[in-house]
């Protein structure tokens, strides 16, 4: 499958491209800063390119069967609309070249049902409240389109190695799953993009 990957640089972006590499799918990397990823040249195709260019977003989703992405704003936690932005320009690329299925990474932090842990329920959650809100911002523009989406709402992110295995709930949080590692949410991601097993509905995973 050739997928096009936004968020490419970041920390779980270079796991997807791992992922998708050890699947034997043909990756093109979506990054505004490619030496971040240059030891992924001559194994994955580079774009350059802003998120928030529509023009450049549209070349770089042209011919994918897939889009996945890990837009993230970093460690910039104030106010922010360029996951949202940056996702709608993905989303009109994509019905404009035909590309239909899309899996996108949120925060479990968007939908709380009372049962986190109360530090990530008051500290946490006003520390991110403003990627948060884009965050939902974003959810909406996926939700709103006729894509063959899946949104994906992950706890705390670890960058220890892939233990192999992760839990997973439709539309509600994993019990006890309160931290999952870069690699093994990297690894749902390649592989729902193939499944297509959660469309059109946003899923939780955890340890």
């Amino acid at each position: 499958m050739r997928m096009t990957v936004f968020g490419a640089t970041g920390p779980t972006g270079r796991q997807i491209l791992a992922a998708g590499l050890a699947e034997g799918h043909t990756i093109r990397a979506f990054a505004r800063q490619p030496e971040k990823i240059a030891d992924f040249s001559g194994r994955v195709e580079i774009v350059e390119g802003d998120v928030l260019d529509r023009e450049v977003v549209a070349r770089a989703v042209a011919g994918a069967d897939a889009v996945l992405s890990a837009l993230g704003t970093g460690t910039e936690l104030g106010e922010t609309t360029v996951m949202s932005e940056g996702t709608k320009n993905i989303v009109l690329a994509m019905q404009a070249a035909g590309v239909r299925r899309l899996v996108v990474i949120t925060s479990g932090l968007v939908k709380l049902t009372g049962k986190e842990p109360f530090f990530v329920r008051t500290v946490v959650k006003h520390l991110l409240r403003h990627v948060i809100e884009d965050h939902r911002r974003l959810e909406a523009v996926v939700e709103a389109s006729e894509l063959d989406w899946t949104i994906v709402r992950p706890p705390r992110l670890i960058d220890d190695p892939a233990r192999g295995t992760y839990r997973l709930a439709r539309n509600d949080r994993v019990e006890g799953g309160t931290e999952i590692t870069r690699a093994d949410l990297a690894h749902f991601i390649v592989k729902e993009a193939v499944a297509r097993e959660y469309l059109h509905t946003p899923v939780m995973i955890g340890h």
